[in-house]
């Protein structure tokens, strides 16, 4: 059986964006004959952390771990020290504010030494590592997973050592991608020339969505359309049939969200609403839940857990099972989507498909994931900030709750986004890379920067 060097920056029990996807793909790729070898680094100290993937992986999987070299972790741990000193200066605890405050400081200070990004350090430390594992396993093919772009880097300079093909998977697009806060220019500047790094150098590069593989095909027109592919995100199947059965129903509406809420990705036009409801008719507190989980606690909602006691639920980060087992428990599911954002579909969505839940997208109406909601006919489209709308739409859940007729959506083949479906697929790039060895020699044009 060949094996498959698989450099995943975060991976189990790291938790977060882009870890299931990299944890499904080594756990069916054994089914389609490729050994995974794993490269990744240890979790953060402080980082959240849920063991319960690491049960699901192949027994015999060699997993090998970096320490954590992050400008992200080093900051932090500079932030501890200023912190510490402030507050002995001071002689008290430091406020909200000024903590923040030093938060910053810590990264800006660390910021200059990492630079294409916080996972330099990775590579730094990890090549000579992941160049004796390609010779160890016998690897036939190197699979980079990116974001942290470096990663790509490191994959292209394996490729160049080892002689190896390369698969690049792009899990967000390197240029166009839409971006919670307004990035440096040197940011885009270095995201743009690792793009044109690994067009030239990789034998395939993988999109999650097929706006994003289109949106390279049209930038690079002489790079063949062949070394373009789509992989989606999809959901495992198999977990969501072990998940417990529904118990009966008491009449009250709930709505549940996972992850972040920052940036443009908000839930205040739902909120509003839900306030507005409230005011006209007070029992409606009775008969509606929102439930929320994930970083930030309270502070990260503002005004509402006030305005909405009773309704509005809130609790930390949580293991990727209680989401799931939470997800299956609520009647809608709330996505929240950035204006703008035209070549990604948050993750969720899929998981999101595959129970059979009715989605509530708030966000542009033609961004992809809407697109996917509207094929698949699994949910409503709103506008983030049309209060009135997404209120009526709210009343009519909540009138179809309360007369049993809220069922979910429509049966759908959906086997196209089963994680054992996607990682047959990454085979048999695998197989098609590893066959042809290398990609012949693209001269990628080096514009002028803006």
């Amino acid at each position: 059986m060949p094996s498959a060097l698989m450099l995943c920056y975060t991976f189990p029990p790291a938790s977060g964006g882009g870890v299931p996807r990299s944890a499904k793909f080594v756990r069916y790729l054994p089914k389609f004959s490729w050994r995974p070898v794993v490269l990744c680094q240890e979790p953060e100290p402080t980082a959240h952390c849920d063991d319960g993937p690491l049960a699901d992986l192949p027994e015999d999987v060699c997993v090998r771990r970096i320490p954590s070299t992050t400008c992200d972790g080093l900051a932090w741990r500079l932030h501890g020290g200023i912190k510490s000193c402030l507050a002995h200066v001071l002689s008290r605890p430091l406020s909200e504010k000024l903590a923040s405050t030093s938060c910053t400081l810590a990264s800006k200070l660390i910021e200059p030494f990492y630079r294409p990004d916080y996972a330099i350090g990775f590579l730094r430390s990890g090549l000579r590592l992941a160049v004796d594992m390609a010779q160890r396993h016998n690897v036939s093919v190197i699979y980079a997973s990116s974001p942290p772009a470096s990663i790509l880097l490191m994959g292209l300079a394996i490729k160049r050592l080892t002689g190896l093909p390369l698969v690049c998977d792009l899990r967000d697009p390197l240029v166009g991608h839409n971006t919670f806060h307004e990035p440096p220019h040197w940011w885009r500047r270095e995201r743009r020339r690792i793009e044109r790094l690994a067009v030239a150098g990789s034998d395939v590069l993988i999109s999650a969505v097929d706006t994003a593989t289109a949106d390279l095909v049209s930038r690079y027109p002489d790079v063949p359309t062949g070394r373009f592919r789509t992989v989606t995100n999809g959901y495992d199947a198999n977990e969501i049939a072990a998940l417990p059965a529904l118990g009966a129903g008491n009449g009250v509406l709930r709505l549940a969200h996972a992850g972040s809420l920052h940036g443009g990705r908000s839930l205040d036009g739902l909120f509003e609403a839900v306030d507005e409801m409230i005011r006209h008719d007070p029992t409606v507190r009775g008969r509606i839940e929102i439930i929320c989980c994930g970083p930030g606690g309270h502070d990260a909602f503002g005004r509402w857990p006030r305005r909405l006691e009773g309704v509005l639920k809130l609790s930390g980060t949580i293991s990727h099972h209680r989401v799931r087992t939470l997800y299956r428990r609520a009647d809608v599911l709330l996505l929240p989507i950035m204006d703008g954002t035209t070549l990604s579909v948050p993750g969720k969505t899929y998981e999101y498909l595959g129970l059979r839940r009715e989605i509530m997208l708030l966000g542009p109406g033609d961004c992809p994931a809407a697109r996917l909601i509207r094929q698949t006919r699994s949910g409503r489209v709103l506008d983030a900030t049309d209060v009135s709308g997404i209120r009526e739409h709210v009343e009519g859940l909540m009138r179809r709750k309360r007369a049993g007729t809220l069922a979910p959506p429509p049966p759908m083949d959906l086997s196209m986004f089963h994680r054992q479906a996607l990682a047959g697929k990454l085979a048999e790039i695998f197989d098609e890379a590893a066959g042809r060895r290398k990609c012949e020699p693209v001269a990628v044009a080096m514009e002028a920067e803006a």
